[in-house]
């Protein structure tokens, strides 16, 4: 067995200059500078540091408030570079909270708008190729009878089918 070297990052991936998110009259985060260029990276802290906020910040969730920042050599101030960091960034919070109600497509659908993929029709297209997404399976899609599918939201959400692009909402 081969080992496949990857480049090592020698531009930083992440840049901030005197980052600042205030909720109010509370600083959450204050005048953070980094500059991070790869590399397993923690961010220890008591409950109320900053932490989750600092990361909300680094995923483009909430604008800061003032400061300056880069993510992988672009500037989320601007829409069109926010959307090209949020294609290339995964964020897992701590604690997820899914929506109960939500079906396996509308949760495939809410993430692909949470990366800014703006045509409907083009998302639920691409949507519905997933397996058990509760779309129209594919010819290429395995004839698996326990296969999850619309007609199993998640647990404890009222079974309902997908809406259609378009289609009015009930």
């Amino acid at each position: 067995m081969t080992l496949v070297e990857r480049p090592v990052l020698t531009e930083a991936v992440i840049e901030t200059h005197k980052l600042v998110k205030r909720f109010g009259r509370t600083t959450a985060v204050g005048y953070v500078t980094l500059d991070l260029s790869g590399g397993v990276i923690g961010v220890p802290g008591p409950n109320g540091a900053g932490k989750t906020t600092l990361l909300r910040l680094l995923a483009t969730v909430p604008a800061p408030d003032s400061g300056e920042l880069r993510l992988l050599g672009f500037d989320p101030r601007l829409a069109r570079e926010r959307v090209l960091v949020r294609r290339q960034l995964g964020f897992l919070p701590q604690s997820p909270r899914l929506y109960p109600a939500f079906t396996p497509l509308e949760l495939i659908d809410y993430v692909a708008v949470l990366k800014e993929h703006t045509d409907r029709r083009r998302r639920y297209v691409e949507a519905t190729r997933v397996p058990g997404s509760g779309g129209p399976p594919g010819p290429d899609a395995p004839q698996d009878p326990h296969a999850v599918g619309w007609h199993a939201p998640a647990r404890g959400a009222r079974h309902r089918a997908p809406r259609r692009p378009g289609a009015p909402r009930a």
